[in-house]
């Protein structure tokens, strides 16, 4: 049985309806989600620690789904973000990297490779993305894909023929079955995906 894509977020508001995408990267693991799952608002853009002290991660066990909370901030009086983001605001600050401690590793869910080069991904491509906007609160499953083409490429952000539902931001965007990138959102009628290219800079420190 093929693992799934992509874990849910989901929890007693603020929290939305997303999903989250755990990355190899440099030999370790991140959670990569968009900001607004978690708290539902743009409000981050101004103040990233508008964002809730934890996060909570549905898992699919044998027989239904698993939650694992995870926390976004280390427990002082600063809230010191745990967490890589992109420091401009606007779309590109939609997104948090989230290294994973080993206790807090998840199983059950595909790790993908963050290795990918967009260089040569010509527009017209086809691309998959996974996500979970038909979500039952109680199971949290199954998961959902939707197929589309790229249209667009701005560097950081790409730009996809479809527009997301509520439920895809956070998941994975793959292109022959590789990881390029995390969608986000929509505007214009096309959808958003934050570009493997800058999720790196992100964890590197360089965006």
């Amino acid at each position: 049985m093929a693992l799934p894509q992509c874990i849910c977020i989901t929890d007693v508001g603020p929290t939305n309806i997303g999903a989250a995408t755990i990355i190899r990267y440099k030999r370790e693991l991140w959670l990569i989600t968009a900001a607004h799952v978690p708290n539902k608002s743009q409000d981050f853009q101004q103040d990233i620690r508008s964002l809730p002290d934890e996060i909570l991660l549905w898992i699919p066990g044998k027989k239904a789904p698993k939650g694992k909370r995870i926390r976004l901030f280390d427990e002082d009086p600063a809230r010191t973000p745990r967490f890589r983001y992109h420091r401009a605001n606007g779309i590109f600050s939609d997104v948090i990297c989230l290294p994973l401690a080993e206790v807090a590793r998840t199983k059950g869910v595909r790790r993908h490779e963050l290795i990918y080069s967009l260089d040569n991904l010509p527009l017209g491509n086809s691309l998959e993305t996974f996500g979970f906007p038909d979500l039952n609160p109680q199971t949290a499953y199954p998961e959902s894909k939707v197929q589309m083409e790229l249209v667009a490429d701005n560097g950081g952000s790409l730009r996809t023929s479809k527009e997301f539902r509520q439920g895809y931001s956070g998941g994975p965007a793959l292109a022959n079955g590789t990881f390029i990138g995390i969608a986000i959102g929509s505007t214009d009628g096309l959808g958003t995906v934050i570009s493997s290219r800058l999720i790196a800079q992100i964890i590197d420190g360089r965006a």
